[in-house]
């Protein structure tokens, strides 16, 4: 409820919502749009804004998984290293590099489809996106252009707003921006876990 006051504080022009399959994710959407005055069933749920896929570790004992072995292997390149084997759902493991392309793709793909369907392409269409930590910080990390390092470096809590901006600019200033970077001011004065 706190993210939907926040929301509602700022007074956003709210164009399209988008949540993970998840149901914390869609969840949050959900409660948050309410107090947001945006319509909950408006909300697009989408299965290409889940957590990375752990393949064959899903669902797994960490102790049998966090092997030292299978912890070189990670270590050994973070940016690529795909966990083995599919999910008992039948997913296969992802590395960071695929999450990150999977929500970049989406967050251009829905804001110039919006844009293009204005009538007022100069107006920035406001979109939200209520997904998981590890995928936002892999699509930051592109945004960013930063090492793969860095995607473990990031902070990004729990219905913490990071806000990214869109230029058309034909420029060196026109691509992605970061507006704002794991924004939990509306989660002060609540007590610790």
């Amino acid at each position: 409820m706190k993210l939907g006051k926040k929301l509602a504080a700022e007074e956003l022009h709210i164009d399209e919502v988008y949540a993970s399959v998840a149901v914390r994710a869609s969840s949050t959407a959900r409660i948050a749009c309410q107090q947001a005055s945006f319509d909950p069933q408006h909300i697009e749920i989408s299965d290409r804004l889940v957590e990375m896929s752990q393949g064959g570790w899903e669902q797994q004992d960490r102790k049998l998984i966090y092997t030292s072995e299978n912890l070189q292997g990670l270590r050994a390149d973070r940016w690529e290293f795909r966990p083995p084997g599919p999910s008992p759902d039948g997913a296969h493991g992802e590395s960071q590099r695929d999450i990150e392309e999977r929500l970049l793709s989406f967050i251009e793909e829905k804001v110039l489809i919006r844009r293009a369907a204005t009538n007022n392409p100069s107006r920035v269409p406001v979109i939200l996106i209520f997904c998981h930590g590890l995928l936002i910080k892999a699509a930051l990390r592109g945004i960013l252009g930063s090492s793969p390092a860095m995607t473990h470096r990031l902070e990004v809590g729990n219905t913490a707003v990071t806000e990214l901006r869109y230029s058309t600019e034909d420029s060196d200033f026109g691509g992605w921006h970061l507006e704002r970077l794991n924004d939990i001011s509306h989660l002060r004065g609540m007590p610790l876990k």
